[in-house]
């Protein structure tokens, strides 16, 4: 019950750097019609934040005509310019793009990764897991894993709980996933979602806890996770709950995914 409630409250999380927005990023991130202007302007003076949103805005076509080109030429100013969410575009560009090269990819996401970048760090990460023209390297992909997962990435927390569980890269370890699934589940992770409910019917690294395990699973399923074997599960739980029981996790499945589905449209 007790490692229930964390999950449960554990919802936001302090951030202990001070960021100040810069009044392009602060417009682009809320969408905003000013957010086009208002980055183009600053882009031309030089502003490298600027640099990477307007690059951004005409690489994908949005309030504006699409241009990669020209877009990528932006983003590419304001990653030399040291704007680490450029660097971590770029890098992300180069291991999943058209023009791949993973020598260039790793340059920009170390780059991305001296400045703290979450993103630019769980690239790496996925470079080593996979071995993505490098040696195949778990614990190193772990550790890139765990520094990301520690500055709130997602991604990262869903591949630490998935890594623990499975004993991928280390021993197994249920108490790690169940943390790292418990928090990226609060922030949104419908597949997070899933390992939790799974969790909860065996119960590895928690009580078992068939009505949670149903709760946790059906979340997953309306937040958009598609897996059979989790489909196949939730009918043999609902045949065997009582009818309280039953309420109980339709209950708590509401509030799960109406909670995370709110967190995770504001990230």
């Amino acid at each position: 019950m007790k490692i229930f409630c964390f999950c449960f409250c554990l919802i936001f999380f302090c951030n202990d750097f001070a960021y100040s927005f810069t009044e392009c990023e602060s417009e682009a991130i809320s969408k905003t019609s000013k957010a086009l202007l208002v980055c183009r302007d600053k882009a031309k003076e030089g502003d490298e934040v600027a640099q990477y949103y307007y690059g951004a805005m005409l690489y994908y076509g949005d309030k504006v005509e699409k241009d990669i080109l020209a877009g990528l030429g932006l983003i590419r100013k304001s990653a030399n310019n040291g704007f680490s969410t450029a660097q971590a575009f770029l890098g992300r560009n180069y291991l999943k793009g058209a023009d791949r090269n993973v020598d260039l990819s790793i340059y920009w996401l170390e780059k991305s990764a001296l400045q703290h970048n979450d993103v630019g760090i769980k690239y790496l990460g996925e470079i080593f897991y996979f071995g993505l023209e490098r040696d195949k390297d778990l614990v190193r992909a772990k550790n890139y894993f765990i520094e990301s997962a520690n500055l709130g990435n997602i991604s990262a927390q869903e591949y630490l709980g998935a890594m623990y569980y499975k004993g991928v890269g280390g021993n197994a370890d249920y108490e790690k996933a169940y943390y790292w699934y418990s928090v990226s589940a609060l922030q949104g992770s419908p597949k997070s979602m899933a390992g939790l409910g799974i969790m909860y019917y065996f119960g590895q690294g928690v009580d078992e806890n068939k009505s949670f395990s149903y709760a946790y699973l059906k979340a997953a399923k309306e937040m958009g996770f598609k897996n059979d074997g989790v489909v196949e599960l939730m009918g043999l739980i609902y045949k065997l709950l009582n009818h309280r029981e039953r309420s109980l996790s339709e209950y708590m499945s509401r509030k799960l995914s109406k909670k995370s589905m709110k967190i995770y449209e504001n990230l």
